[in-house]
């Protein structure tokens, strides 16, 4: 259990307050930057909202309020310049260390599993081990989704594989589980440990390289192939990268997703312009998913 309590704060000077707590030894305190989502050409962006007030919540174990909530509250309130009566307080369950995802079932005899006692209770099915940490991936996006459903439904058997914007590198240890031989996975962020405990925790021995370097860099240069190329990000973005690095002429199959249905048309004309053709789409919601072949 854990005292729960919560004020309302001007988002402009939160750095303040977390300072004016930390000066009285209160650490642990949890809030959300006040965004919203904006809709952008390529898809979605987000802007903040400067002027707003947002919930802050500071919590506390038991012993630290040492059963006298009041004066505990007392203190938050002097520190923060508000009224006690501004404070807030309840006593909550901690569920701080509890798994936040569940099982995905991607409805093809497929399942995300997020630890091992969960890919034990589905040993009727075909299980992709994912533990995500700072890189992006889960398994819960659609567009990812989607790119798996395409990627187990293919044999990837004695395949290179090269997976921009790896993140995780979930769709990298599906295509090593569909046999691919070799796989370079190549992420702007230092995502390296990620992807070898994803294909540690799959039990895969895949010819695997993970690389990190920014290929919508202006000067960037990208030397591997492959004989498929995966790239979840966005239209524009894989627009660039085709473009930049002569996809079309360095791969026989394409994997494009992140794209949404008011921004797909102009990459599919591009990628069709250099002799592939659409094998299969999928859509979710908003998000497009394409496989092109030559």
């Amino acid at each position: 259990m854990l005292y729960q309590f919560s004020v309302q704060l001007p988002y402009t000077a939160i750095n303040l307050y977390i300072e004016a707590l930390s000066a009285v030894g209160i650490f642990n305190y949890y809030y959300e930057k006040p965004i919203y989502v904006t809709t952008t050409s390529n898809g979605y962006g987000y802007e903040t909202k400067q002027q707003q007030h947002i919930p802050f919540y500071i919590f506390a174990e038991p012993e630290e309020v040492e059963n006298l909530p009041d004066s505990y509250t007392t203190l938050i309130a002097k520190q923060l310049q508000l009224k006690p009566d501004d404070v807030k307080v309840e006593l909550i369950d901690d569920q701080l260390d509890q798994d936040p995802f569940q099982t995905v079932d991607l409805a093809n005899g497929w399942v995300i599993c997020y630890d091992q006692e969960s890919a034990n209770m589905h040993n009727q099915k075909n299980v992709i081990q994912l533990d995500p940490q700072a890189a992006f991936g889960t398994g819960l996006h659609e567009t990812t989704q989607d790119c798996l459903r395409i990627i187990l439904d293919q044999s990837f058997q004695g395949r290179k594989v090269l997976d921009l914007g790896t993140g995780s590198g979930i769709l990298s240890v599906a295509a090593a589980i569909k046999g691919a031989e070799t796989v370079v996975a190549v992420d702007r962020e230092a995502v390296e440990r990620e992807v070898l405990l994803q294909f540690g925790l799959n039990e895969l021995d895949t010819n695997l390289t993970v690389e990190q370097a920014d290929i919508l860099a202006d000067d960037a240069v990208l030397h591997e192939s492959g004989d498929w190329v995966f790239i979840n990000i966005g239209a524009e973005e894989s627009i660039a990268l085709i473009n930049q690095h002569d996809l079309l002429k360095r791969t026989d199959h394409l994997l494009l997703s992140g794209i949404v249905e008011w921004n797909y048309q102009s990459l599919v004309e591009l990628v069709e312009s250099g002799g592939f053709t659409l094998q299969q789409s999928l859509q979710t919601n908003e998000w497009m998913t394409f496989y092109f072949s030559k």
